[in-house]
């Protein structure tokens, strides 16, 4: 059988905190670097809502100051001047879904100020 005495007990009781105290270490040192990682990606988020109002107010104003440049992107093109030839239709349309799906997978979205991936 056994023979276990209180210094046996003991030991085992030590070694059993000092393996607690190891773990609970690194779980401290996890939650930390975790906390840090989250703190950096807020930091991301806030700069891209922020850039993308900026530029979305920079457009909205660059549209309200030339209205000329509305009128000419919209009226007809002369004498075939800036008419696509079929060829040139056809490359766009097959790189449209290439492009879409090559874009970036960052949607912001201003509504509530939210960015979602």
């Amino acid at each position: 059988m056994w023979n276990l005495t209180a210094d046996d007990i003991q030991q085992a009781k030590e070694a059993l905190m000092e393996r607690r105290a190891a773990v609970q270490a690194h779980y401290d040192s996890e939650v930390s670097r975790l906390d840090a990682e989250l703190v950096d990606i807020e930091r991301v988020e806030r700069f891209a809502i922020d850039f993308a109002s900026k530029h979305k107010e920079d457009a909205l104003s660059n549209q309200a100051v030339d209205p000329a440049s509305a009128v000419r992107d919209a009226a007809p093109p002369i004498n075939g001047v800036g008419e696509e030839t079929a060829v040139e239709k056809s490359t766009d349309a097959e790189a449209a879904p290439a492009a879409a799906k090559n874009s970036s997978r960052w949607r912001m979205s201003l509504n509530g100020g939210e960015a979602s991936l």
